[in-house]
Formats: structure tokens, C-alpha cells, sequence
């Protein structure tokens, strides 16, 4: 209620340990998930859904859980033009989610999620092969443009993003 995680992290890491068959352990874990994701404390907010996931996530619960994850996954990309890995990392889990539950009443947020994606990715490597490209290295621009082309991303009807000088 007060906004302190730190607090919060205390309390249910108590919880945990020293009640660790208590009923409460099943929501807490949810609700703190929530709490760092609220907080944009994306890793620590997986953490929790991963174990939520693993110790308590019935079939349909495992679904709304997996798609907080990827959501995670998603939101802490502040930059996506230098968090090539994340990228690809959330790419993984969107496309994991979308096989394992594929008739998914989050499937339109997903596919969302994934095509900003897919295009965050292939602009980020359009940017460096113009890179490349500005400091003579001919190989790696080569290698960077070919680099998994979005063939359906149509350029022309793309706007780039914004991004201020200093960043």
C-alpha cells in the first residue's frame, strides 16, 4: 500500500521462508510480480512469475502468467536500439507463447508485442549496417543488411523512430 518494494521484498521473502506452506504464498508471489512490474523492475517482476509459473500456476492461470511475463519481456526494453539480445530473448517468449497457447484470448496483444518487435529488430539492424556502412567496414554492412530481413516490413510506410541526439 506504501509503494515500498524493499518492504514488501522482506515481508514475502518471511513469508516464504518461514510459512512455506501458507495459503497466501500462491497470491503473494502474483501480487508481487505485479508490484515490480508496476515498479518497472522488469527482472525482478519475471523472477516472481517464474516462480509463480513453476510452484503454483494451474493451466489458465500458467496462460495469464506467461503472458505478464512476455509483457515484462517487452516493457523493459527502454532502448531498443541497443538491447539487441533482449529483443531477441522477447521475440523467443512471444513465439513460445503463441505455440503453447495458441487459441489465447491474449493472442492480440501478443502478436502486437511482436511485430513492434520485429521491427524494432530490423530497424536495429538497418542502423548498423548504416553504421558499418559510414566507417568503410563493407563486410560487416553486408553482413548486418542481410542480417534476417523482415521481408513483409514495407520501409516506405515505416516511420523511424525518434530518438534525440545524445541518446
Amino acid at each position: 500500500a506504501n509503494v515500498s518494494l524493499e518492504k514488501a521484498d522482506g515481508y514475502f521473502s518471511s513469508l516464504q521462508s518461514e510459512h512455506i506452506g501458507s495459503p497466501l504464498l500462491r497470491e503473494a508471489t502474483m501480487i508481487m510480480a505485479q508490484a515490480h512490474m508496476e515498479a518497472g523492475e522488469y527482472v525482478l517482476a519475471e523472477h516472481f512469475l517464474d516462480e509463480y509459473i513453476r510452484r503454483f500456476a494451474s493451466t489458465k492461470e500458467r496462460e495469464f502468467a506467461s503472458f505478464l511475463k512476455m509483457r515484462s519481456q517487452f516493457m523493459a526494453l527502454p532502448n531498443p536500439l541497443r538491447d539487441q539480445t533482449l529483443i531477441n530473448d522477447a521475440l523467443k517468449e512471444g513465439e513460445s507463447f503463441k505455440q503453447t497457447y495458441y487459441g489465447s484470448y491474449y493472442l492480440p496483444a501478443v502478436d502486437t508485442m511482436l511485430v513492434k518487435l520485429y521491427l524494432a529488430r530490423a530497424n536495429l539492424n538497418k542502423t548498423i549496417s548504416s553504421l558499418y556502412g559510414r566507417i568503410d567496414k563493407p563486410k560487416a554492412q553486408a553482413f548486418y543488411a542481410q542480417k534476417e530481413p523482415e521481408s513483409w516490413i514495407n520501409w516506405e510506410k515505416v516511420n523511424p523512430p525518434d530518438i534525440p541526439w545524445y541518446r
